[in-house]
Formats: C-alpha cells, structure tokens, sequence
C-alpha cells in the first residue's frame, strides 16, 4: 500500500478580524517529491503574488482544502469555556480520521509537541491509529508539506478577507490587531456592537 503525506498548518490565530483557517496538503511518494522540488518558503516571509504563484503549483500537485472556523463559531465556543487550541484540535482530528493518511506533520500550537501529540492520539480511530506523527514548532520551516498548507491556508485567508472587502469596503485594514487602520476601525465600536467578522477575544 503505498504511503500517503498529509501536512496541516493554520494561519489567522491572532488576526482581529476574519476567522481561523487551518490548511492541509494531502500528496503520495511522487507528489511529495514534487513538492520538495518547488524550494517553497513561509508565507509570513512571501508578497501576495509570490504566494499566489507557488499555490497554484501546489494545487496542480498535490489534493488541498481548508478548514474555516469563523469568528462567531469561535467566540460561541469560547464563552462556553472552549480554548481556542482544542476548537483546532476537534477540526484536525475529525479530518485525519476521514482521510488515514500514512503521515502526519503538521506546525506545533501548544506550548510542547507532546501536548499537542497526546491530544491528536486520544481522538484518533479506526485505521488513523496507525498513523505516523511529526509535529515540530516553526514545521513550516522544517517540512515541505507543512510550509504547502501554510501557502494553502494565506491564499484562503486573503480571498475571505478580500470578500469582506467587497462587501463592506475597504474599512478594517490588514486585519491584524497591531495595525493601526484595524485598531482605529474597532474603537468605533463596543464589544457588543462590533461586526460579525471582527474576533473580540483577540483585541
């Protein structure tokens, strides 16, 4: 049976505004190879149309999705005492026991792998038990596959953010809580008012 790679990260953690997008890469030996072949690197560290450019090379390669946890689900988990790492931890575990890859790697979001590794065992079943796991903070440095779902997840994050923008201009900036046009779009309101789009645990 041959081996199957599946590579997860997420991006949007600490964003004030758009929801929480985590994304994986699913590839075979061959795909892999592929993929190691593209010198990808951290999107943190690309512009738009660098990361446009080696996603859509990675999507003529490898099977790709996103999981999207939107602010309103995250804040509804949240106020019934729900931490944002096990929302993650729920979402990744039910797509790994939908697909049983062979492999797992995927970037860190607990204070230590064995946290995070524990936690991804308990909730595996079925033949996903037999998986093999490599999780490393910073992953998308280290692995290929975990830097291709990390391009996967910005792309996503910037097409959800330029459909807020369509639809209610260009009003919230970059979206991240340290920008200033964000932060002066969010003083205009009160936690209770503040649009459905805009993380209020995270301001």
């Amino acid at each position: 049976m041959e081996e199957s790679y599946l590579g997860i990260d997420e991006v949007g953690v600490g964003e004030a505004v758009g929801p929480l997008i985590i994304g994986y890469v699913l590839v075979d030996n061959q795909e892999l190879s592929l993929l190691r072949s593209l010198e990808l690197r951290d999107p943190k560290k690309l512009n738009r149309n660098a990361i446009q450019r080696l996603g859509d090379k990675i999507f003529s390669i490898a099977k790709t999705g996103t999981i999207v946890i939107s602010p309103t689900e995250i804040e509804s988990l949240k106020e019934n005492g729900t931490p944002l790492q096990e929302i993650e931890d729920k979402s990744i575990i039910s797509l790994i026991n939908s697909i049983s890859p062979s492999h797992l790697y995927i970037d860190c979001y607990y204070p230590t792998t064995k946290m995070l590794r524990n936690r991804i065992t308990q909730g595996l079943n079925g033949q996903s038990r037999e998986i093999k796991l490599h999780i490393n903070h910073r992953a998308e440095e280290k692995w290929d596959i975990v830097c291709a779902a990390a391009i996967i997840a910005k792309i996503h994050q910037k097409r959800n953010l330029d459909r807020l923008r369509n639809i209610h201009g260009d009003i919230f900036g970059s979206g991240n809580a340290s920008d200033r046009k964000t932060r002066e779009f969010i003083q205009k309101f009160n936690k209770e008012t503040l649009p459905y789009y805009v993380r209020k645990n995270n301001l």
